[in-house]
């Protein structure tokens, strides 16, 4: 297990060695200019204005771009982002195929991608937006595991936070949704348990989404199920009442205690004499 979590991190960690060695010294071209003025400044970009990234990216100039530069400290941020989602995808390919060789490769190929590549030396939103959705991925295959509601919240609050960073981090929201409701036996589930306090996880904590859909649709058939249950009950209980009443003489207009006595005087079983 620890080999299956440590292999795709170490490869992360090449990686952004890898993407240190190739990054952009400066402003390259397209957007890069752009969102470097916007950072600068906490200025509005071009729509969609990714407000969420401007954030994150000033707060990380405040810490390195005094020793690297801003333009080039921006740039790193880009190379670390995309280091930790190759990690987190080589993390999860590690333990659904229960292999870190298949881990390590599934970080090397995504890594390598020239795509993936090219976003990962320069200062442009893609590379924040993929660790996004690979942080999406491992919290919904967590809530998926687990079953615990607190994770599946979480990831429908990540859902939406995607909007403020980039449309492109929510393309992963459809295999999350999957992710989040198939649990480890294979079936289809709503994760709706919770952690006790002492750190048990919890029992009987989730039910299949056609059982959920049964209960719900069967809540009016169980209220006239109950009336029709009470009505009986009283009925049999007015049935014993009278053959009580017959039995032992007593009036209809005795009290309820006096009629209890004399059935349970009446009902008894009758004793013989020995011979």
């Amino acid at each position: 297990m620890t080999k299956r979590v440590s292999a795709p991190l170490f490869t992360g960690a090449a990686l952004f060695i890898v993407y240190w060695l190739t990054l952009a010294p400066g402003v390259t071209l397209w957007d890069s200019g752009e969102f470097l003025a916007a950072i600068r400044t906490l200025g509005i970009p071009h729509p969609a204005g990714t407000p969420l990234y401007i954030l994150v990216a000033k707060c990380w100039s405040f810490l390195f771009a005094p020793v690297f530069g801003f333009a080039r400290a921006i740039n790193l941020l880009s190379a670390a982002a995309t280091a930790a989602g190759c990690a987190i995808v080589g993390s999860l390919f590690a333990r659904w195929m229960e292999n870190a060789a298949a881990g390590i490769c599934a970080a090397l190929v995504s890594g390598a991608m020239s795509t993936i590549w090219l976003n990962a030396t320069e200062t442009e939103v893609y590379a924040l937006a993929f660790l996004f959705g690979c942080v999406l991925l491992w919290v919904a295959d967590r809530a998926g595991r687990s079953g615990e509601s607190r994770w599946a919240m979480l990831a429908v609050y990540l859902c939406g936070l995607g909007w403020s960073l980039h449309l492109s981090a929510l393309v992963v929201v459809p295999a999350a949704v999957l992710l989040m409701v198939s649990g480890r036996d294979g079936y289809l589930a709503i994760p709706s348990g919770t952690r006790r306090a002492d750190g048990r996880q919890p029992t009987g904590r989730r039910g299949t989404i056609r059982r959920s859909i049964r209960v719900i649709h069967r809540r009016g058939e169980h209220s006239s199920t109950s009336s029709i249950a009470v009505n009986t009950a009283n009925d049999r209980c007015g049935r014993v009442r009278r053959l009580c009443i017959c039995r032992s003489g007593i009036s209809s207009n005795t009290p309820i205690g006096s009629s209890r006595s004399a059935c349970t005087v009446s009902l008894a079983p009758p004793s013989y004499a020995p011979r």
